[in-house]
């Protein structure tokens, strides 16, 4: 759990010393946070290269995970009903009597719904989970989960704001890319090596930022952005598995003491921006009376990031009710308190309603839900490895 304490820890040094800079960046905020959002983006696509290079799926039986893909789509899509009602009813003028309230409602509580991936593979890898079939199941309902959040934002997108063609570009690049994976599933002989490993990752990322900034030349409200995981992810799944043969036994290249350290180093680094990238909440403090928020008193914001905390949970323990003929009860809970963390989708949520011009109180619970759920990841994965071990 060494390892475990150190990401935790990491993860909330970014976190606070995102919110204490701020004022020394001043004017170079922007640029700050834009090569912030580039070395994260980096970081993930590493990660999730490797988690799609250790990915398996059994192509003769690929009914079964019709199953897998209704509960990681349920365990994301309950928190975001929950909190999505919560908001409505508690933050909305009109308790939930118009479609506006409803529509900023049902686009900001979706920050509750995706897991993160890359900060879930860290830290059950660094807990020395990966084996397990926790992890197993987690890898495939936590790529589902991240899945499902980035093509249901689309017509979530549509419903709220009409239709926009470049949403539809996305989906067909998106489609594309997981049907090539699937017919060609572990089949090329790529390097896979660290630096070769973030080679691609770089590639990736570029690649990312360069149909977007493309995209915004043509048209600011229909650029067209790229979340880098699932590129990278899909990489992975098409790279062949490549062994070394040692004079003890064989094993997997990306499994040497070498190669783990190092990824171990890339997670230390992800965990480190991941903070830092937090939005600011000193910056939509700063024109707020100290005592009061919005005409909401302090100890009200406190509660209700608490309520919308273990609301979007809740959701999250779905997968204790299935599986039922496949492990024991323990597991279960453990694979549900797996998904619990949330990271680089959600906060891009958060952001993406401040620009659409939503504000107030909902955004500040919102922000601090998901740093409270940031903040308890390594208690998460520390029940985790203990109902694991039981």
């Amino acid at each position: 759990m060494k390892r475990v304490l150190v990401l935790s820890f990491l993860l909330l040094i970014g976190l606070v010393s995102s919110q204490l800079t701020q004022s020394l960046i001043g004017e170079y905020h922007d640029i700050v946070m834009g090569i912030l959002k580039i070395l994260t983006m980096i970081a993930l696509s590493y990660i999730m290269i490797h988690v799609g290079y250790e990915f398996i799926i059994d192509k003769a039986n690929i009914h079964n995970y019709g199953k897998d893909y209704l509960i990681a789509a349920s365990t994301a899509g309950l928190p975001w009903i929950f909190v999505t009602i919560y908001f409505v009813y508690f933050f909305s003028s009109d308790n939930g009597s118009t479609w506006n309230s409803w529509k900023e409602s049902l686009l900001l509580a979706r920050f509750a719904a995706p897991t993160s991936a890359g900060i879930l593979f860290s830290m059950l890898a660094v807990a020395g989970l990966g084996s397990t079939w926790v992890f197993r199941k987690a890898r495939l309902l936590a790529i589902f989960d991240d899945f499902d959040t980035v093509i249901l934002m689309i017509p979530l997108k549509f419903l709220i704001f009409g239709f926009q063609w470049q949403s539809v570009i996305i989906v067909l690049i998106l489609l594309g890319l997981l049907l090539y994976a699937w017919k060609n599933l572990h089949m090329f002989k790529l390097p896979i090596t660290s630096r070769w490993v973030l080679i691609y990752a770089v590639l990736i990322s570029g690649f990312s930022e360069f149909i977007y900034y493309i995209s915004s030349l043509y048209s600011a409200d229909s650029s067209i952005y790229i979340e880098v995981f699932l590129p990278a992810f899909f990489l992975g799944c098409v790279i062949k598995k490549q062994n070394i043969h040692t004079a003890v036994k064989v094993i997997d290249i990306v499994d040497t003491l070498k190669e783990s350290r190092r990824s171990y180093f890339v997670s230390a680094i992800f965990m480190t921006l991941i903070g830092l990238s937090m939005p600011s909440i000193i910056n939509i403090f700063s024109d707020i009376p100290d005592i009061v928020v919005h005409s909401m008193p302090w100890y009200m914001i406190i509660y209700h990031v608490i309520v919308v905390t273990l609301l979007s949970n809740l959701g999250k323990l779905f997968p204790v009710f299935c599986y039922r003929k496949d492990v024991n009860l323990k597991s279960r809970l453990a694979l549900g308190l797996v998904m619990f963390p949330r990271g680089e989708v959600g906060a891009g949520v958060i952001l993406m309603a401040i620009v659409y011009g939503m504000g107030g109180p909902i955004i500040i619970v919102s922000i601090l839900s998901l740093a409270l759920n940031l903040i308890l990841t390594g208690l998460y994965i520390f029940f985790v490895k203990k109902l694991v071990k039981l």
